[in-house]
């Protein structure tokens, strides 16, 4: 059974007491990088389950779980990043159709 994207959800989940939170998550790339973290030997992170829905639910410390709002960049500074850019060769990626 294939899940739409609207059930295809992360959700984190932690509480005020020392338990480690929980992410359950159907993204395959965060998926991925969870079961790479758990396969670690000196990780943290703990597989706990599968759900049969291409779900997956993790153990994690919450220290790991952030927050982090996108930088602000000022029109000066964005004008030395693509000054920078163009001295250096680096080019827009092509978008893909």
């Amino acid at each position: 059974m294939s899940l739409t994207k609207e059930e295809m959800e992360t959700i984190i989940r932690f509480d005020e007491t020392n338990a480690p939170a929980v992410v359950y998550t159907n993204n395959l790339a965060l998926k991925n990088k969870l079961f790479k973290l758990a396969a670690l030997p000196s990780s943290k992170a703990v597989f706990e389950s599968s759900d049969g829905f291409e779900g997956e639910t993790y153990l994690v410390p919450k220290q790991w779980v952030k927050v982090v709002p996108p930088k602000a960049v000022s029109d000066a500074q964005k004008s030395v990043l693509k000054a920078n850019a163009i001295k250096y060769g680096f080019k827009k990626k092509k978008a893909t159709a």
